[in-house]
């Protein structure tokens, strides 16, 4: 499994902007071979503060994504959209439970 956390800020004044924009990527990249997972977060105490959480199956699928159209039209306007460039965290992990414990 590919793991990437991506974090996002918003140029200050286009947040909402911002907000819709990745909101749009999440039905369609759910809908992508290889998508395990892919969920968008918005930090409470920073408006504007942005978190992909998104799993794939490996790191070839979500290299695939960064090519579909949409993530290449937002990625040309992340000068525009964004206050800082985006981070990345990929880690690379090998899953060993594939359900979470049962509780009583």
């Amino acid at each position: 499994m590919f793991t990437v956390i991506a974090n996002l800020e918003a140029q200050t004044g286009k947040e909402e902007i911002v907000r819709q924009a990745l909101l749009d990527l999440v039905p369609l990249t759910r809908k992508e071979e290889g998508c395990v997972d892919y969920h968008l977060h918005e930090c409470l105490g920073q408006k504007g503060l942005f978190v992909f959480y998104e799993n794939w199956k490996t790191k070839e699928d979500w290299e695939k994504h960064l090519q579909m159209p949409y993530m290449q039209e937002i990625l040309g306007r992340a000068a525009d959209l964004f206050a800082n460039q985006i981070e990345l965290d990929k880690v690379q992990f090998d899953m060993i439970s594939e359900t979470s414990p049962k509780t009583s």
